[in-house]
């Protein structure tokens, strides 16, 4: 498991935040742990630093926290959190009893599928197409168990995205699942090696969500999400990571 910790600018005289106490020097913030994985452009690691849309969004929220970004799969991240050994994930979609999602979303899970340009599939028509068919999935993925009944396609679980583009690229795979926009900043993709075939299959909200334990801080995280969409702040950031901005992903899924 790799750490990386964010840390918070503290001024050498006295900060009062309209959000928070104030903190002196040398008074140490509260740590908040917050778990997600390697997926870009949402947050990932390059040259030693965790960077990333959802990291830049935290940033910008200015918590009162000192925060400390893990990444581990997300089936390990999502147990973590409902245990209460991590106190905030980036990534939910389902509800549970011990978390507390955020009421605004700022990224959308626009699932498809991925082929080789040279596929005979140019079109999605549905699943039955791939028949016989090796496709690959990312394990974690919670689309996975809406689709691992049809028993005609081999499915293959891969524990990252790079594994999977390679072992497509390579022909091992004859498609796989893949989330729009993080494929859209892949090479392959921009040297049209592979396609994503639409219509997608599934979009769907993805939320930011602490352990009950934390709620104290869900409505701050609220208001800026909300503040942000607003003022256009969501939509920069996607764009200084080199993607579409979230007003066009939202309604790339309000149209599916």
């Amino acid at each position: 498991m790799a750490m990386t910790a964010i840390r918070y600018s503290v001024l050498s005289v006295l900060i009062c935040l309209p959000i928070s106490a104030c903190y002196a020097e040398t008074e140490e913030l509260p740590v908040l742990n917050v778990c997600g994985f390697d997926w870009a452009p949402y947050s990932y690691q390059k040259d030693g630093q965790t960077i990333g849309i959802l990291i830049d969004l935290l940033n910008l929220m200015d918590l009162p926290y000192d925060v400390h970004f893990n990444f581990m799969p997300l089936p390990r991240c999502t147990a973590a959190v409902r245990q209460g050994q991590q106190d905030l994930i980036l990534y939910a979609t389902v509800p549970h009893d011990t978390l507390i999602m955020s009421e605004t979303a700022v990224q959308y899970h626009i699932s498809g599928i991925v082929v080789p340009t040279g596929s005979e599939h140019k079109t999605y028509a549905g699943l039955s197409q791939f028949a016989g068919e090796t496709l690959g999935v990312l394990r974690g993925n919670p689309i996975y168990d809406s689709v691992r009944q049809y028993r005609d396609i081999h499915w293959t679980l891969q524990n990252s995205g790079s594994s999977m583009w390679k072992m497509l690229m390579g022909g091992r795979l004859d498609g796989a699942i893949g989330e729009y926009l993080s494929l859209t900043r892949l090479q392959p993709y921009l040297r049209n090696e592979i396609r994503f075939l639409e219509p997608p299959l599934r979009a769907a909200p993805v939320y930011i969500a602490v352990h009950q334990s934390k709620a104290a801080i869900l409505p701050l995280i609220n208001s800026r999400l909300t503040q942000f969409l607003r003022d256009g702040s969501v939509d920069r950031i996607y764009e200084q990571h080199g993607v579409e901005p979230f007003s066009a992903v939202k309604a790339m899924a309000d149209n599916i």
